[in-house]
């Protein structure tokens, strides 16, 4: 029998391995671009891509244009500061909006803006194509699981923390 499901997606293996961490975030945690925006972000998001941040312990950051993602929110807690990041420090591919030009084989680094297309029901970050150097994970598929996105896979070399 066939398969009758596409092939690619996220695919995150949150219950299986520990990708998913707790982090904090602090007053600098909304990106220039994001502030700016009309209605402006002021508050972490889900779909967020974000960077450590060295100003304090345990704490991340919203990505800037050509950042290398340590991750992505997953969730808000509302109540105390506590973000649930997916971090990308283990094989995981997952469907990212793209901006410009991308090649399948290239990496990605953030794109510095937010997304327009609902991956899920929320509006992920955008990345943008990277040298291998210069960015992280490998892109495997574009204009899947529709046009202007594309499949993304970590393998396992980003920054642990």
């Amino acid at each position: 029998m066939a398969f009758v499901t596409r092939r690619g997606g996220d695919r995150l293996n949150i219950s299986f391995t520990p990708s998913t961490v707790p982090k904090g975030f602090g007053a600098s945690y909304v990106a220039a671009w994001a502030a700016a925006l009309t209605p402006a972000q002021t508050v972490p998001q889900v779909g967020d891509l974000v960077k450590i941040d060295t100003s304090a312990n345990d704490l991340v950051k919203q990505c800037v244009a050509s950042d290398v993602p340590y991750g992505m929110v997953w969730s808000v807690n509302s109540s105390n500061g506590t973000l649930s990041i997916v971090k990308f420090a283990a094989t995981r591919q997952i469907i990212l909006e793209y901006n410009g030009a991308v090649t399948i084989g290239h990496s990605v680094q953030a794109n510095g803006t937010p997304g327009v297309i609902p991956i899920g029901g929320v509006l992920r970050n955008q990345v943008k194509d990277a040298t291998f150097a210069a960015g992280s994970g490998v892109i495997w598929a574009v204009d899947e699981p529709r046009t202007g996105l594309l499949i993304v896979e970590f393998p396992g070399t980003a920054a642990t923390g």
